[in-house]
């Protein structure tokens, strides 16, 4: 059987966003339901249990870690 999982992580502190403005930084923040960005080893974790057995009943998901940015209106 082949299982088919897609990771859409939200902010992800990374050298990627080391150069945005304090000010981008905050207000994504305030905007954000956990009020903090998201780190590489929490996305690693996630794709971790993907890959592992204890997904083996998922397929077909796109599994967002955004910390619920985009979730509220």
């Amino acid at each position: 059987h082949v299982r088919v999982n897609g990771v859409a992580p939200g902010w992800i502190d990374t050298e990627m966003t080391e150069d945005v403005s304090d000010d981008v930084r905050r207000r994504l923040i305030e905007a954000t339901p956990l009020k903090r960005v998201g780190k590489t080893a929490e996305i690693g974790e996630l794709v971790h249990f993907l890959l592992s057995d204890k997904s083996s009943f998922t397929t077909g998901q796109t599994h967002v870690a955004s910390g619920g940015l985009g979730t509220l209106p």
